[in-house]
């Protein structure tokens, strides 16, 4: 995921992709999710049915403190805290490589301007001595005119 400022190219061509795979994974398991989130409901319901029809008068808090050691309840309960776990860290994932982007569209902006030429400095310099050298040229000739 670090930003490679060696192989700037390769990092951008394959950010896109990336972030993609992750966006997708992050679908699938958002839709995993939901379909556990819908099993916990249905089992949950099926237990609560078995409970009326085995017990005649029992109570809805009675019910509900029942169905809770449920196996099956339980079951799709860890299945749905498990999914729900992996899109957490999913999402985070792809915020990770969203910001990654920016940081990539950075970098790039900072190469293009040169900011990681060691010779930057000296490039500035020997502009500015060449501006001078340029006036004094300049003045010479004028100088020089003078004279003639």
């Amino acid at each position: 995921m670090a930003i490679d400022l060696t192989n700037l190219q390769y990092c951008c061509q394959v950010q896109a992709q990336l972030l993609h795979e992750v966006s997708d994974e992050l679908a699938f398991a958002i839709s995993a999710k939901d379909a556990a989130k819908t099993a916990v409901k249905e089992e949950y319901s099926f237990a609560a049915d078995a409970l009326r029809k085995e017990h005649e008068k029992i109570s809805e808090a009675k019910i509900d403190s029942l169905i809770v050691t449920d196996k099956q309840v339980m079951e799709r309960n860890k299945t749905l805290l498990e999914l729900e776990l992996k899109v957490g860290r999913l999402f985070a994932l792809k915020e990770a490589y969203q910001d990654r982007s920016k940081m990539l569209e950075l970098e790039v902006k900072l190469y293009l301007a040169n900011y990681f030429n060691d010779n930057v400095e000296r490039t500035e310099k020997n502009l500015r001595a060449e501006m001078v050298r340029k006036e004094l040229t300049s003045m010479g000739n004028s100088n020089n005119r003078r004279r003639t």
